[in-house]
């Protein structure tokens, strides 16, 4: 990741931000549903919480950001 960090508006990173995103959904999910669950103690919600950030982060740049890093 740290190498693809100079191909802005490539279609690589785009794939990179795209399955970055969807791995961090789905991470999220699985979380919030071990948590709900009852698998994980109360410190489990920070995982919860972690994966929702980088999930909404993610999105951002994938969804909401053109090539140029412009709102759009």
């Amino acid at each position: 990741m740290w190498t693809s960090r100079n191909y802005v508006g490539s279609k690589i990173l785009k794939t990179l931000v795209l399955l970055l995103f969807l791995g961090n959904a789905l991470a999220f999910m699985l979380a919030l549903q071990a948590q709900i669950s009852g698998v994980f103690n109360v410190l489990g919600w920070t995982n919860v919480a972690l994966y929702l950030l980088f999930a909404f982060g993610y999105g951002y740049f994938q969804f909401v950001l053109n090539g140029d890093g412009d709102a759009s």
